[in-house]
């Protein structure tokens, strides 16, 4: 008797198709992240700093609107270095300069981790290009070694704070910080090439390359497939160049 009536309720009560389970947890989901987003709990922080700041919190340049690099202080400013490696083969050197005297904090963290030994918890000399976006930008800077899904600062904290929106992504070879949430500036870092203007307002753009441009474009070549390089694009040497009487002295760790 039990068993007739365990299958007379299989008939009443048909068994729900997996299908009908993954709607209900997609429904389900969506109703939450709504919910969510009309209480303003989400947004990724930038609803709250729009209601901490208003517009001016997210006042940008309009590209294609050039930056001045010639303006303020440069001699403040500091070069630092990356040599390209593909498989372990060099490639060539990129020189980048920083604004520090515009952006000190943000300037000094990508400063320490071209400076910091390879055998150092946080260096770049033991990190690389993890994700090439053809028309855009290069991805890099992961220094814990997670292919992007990580990254950490040199200022004693994993994340800091947005300096400030003062540069467009306007052009190629504009060195920008990954933040995909407010204020999460670590060690992940863009290189353009093309104009990016969907960054302006998100992420701080504080450096740009002065020379090497041609290794950049290069890698961007390199075949890679859902925009992860096949091959290992690595840096094999990083650090910070100090002006010389007659040459530049490289000062890695």
């Amino acid at each position: 008797e039990r068993r007739s009536s365990v299958f007379s309720a299989l008939r009443i009560y048909p068994p729900v198709s997996m299908y009908t389970f993954r709607r209900a947890a997609v429904r389900s989901q969506a109703f939450r992240t709504v919910k969510r987003f009309r209480k303003r709990e989400s947004g990724l922080g930038w609803y709250k700093k729009y209601e901490e700041e208003g517009p001016e919190g997210f006042r940008k340049y309009d590209p294609p609107t050039p930056f001045d690099w010639a303006s303020c202080e440069p001699s403040k400013r500091s070069k630092v270095f990356l040599d390209f490696a593909v498989d372990g083969e060099t490639r060539g050197r990129v020189v980048i300069e920083t604004l520090d005297d515009i952006l000190p904090i943000t300037s000094k963290n990508f400063q320490k981790l071209c400076e910091a030994p390879k055998d150092s918890w946080l260096s770049y000399k033991k990190s690389g290009v993890h994700r090439i976006m053809k028309t855009s930008a290069l991805v890099a800077g992961d220094v814990e070694g997670t292919n992007g899904r990580r990254s950490h600062s040199a200022l004693g904290r994993r994340y800091f704070e947005h300096e400030g929106f003062y540069v467009p992504h306007s052009e190629p070879g504009i060195v920008s910080m990954v933040s995909n949430r407010r204020d999460e500036n670590g060690s992940m870092f863009y290189i353009t090439t093309a104009a990016c203007p969907h960054l302006d307002g998100r992420c701080t753009a504080f450096a740009r390359v002065v020379e090497g441009m041609e290794v950049i474009d290069e890698i961007r070549a390199l075949y890679s497939r859902h925009e992860i390089p096949v091959a290992d694009v690595t840096f094999s040497d990083s650090g910070v160049l100090k002006t010389g009487e007659d040459e530049l002295v490289a000062e890695s760790g």
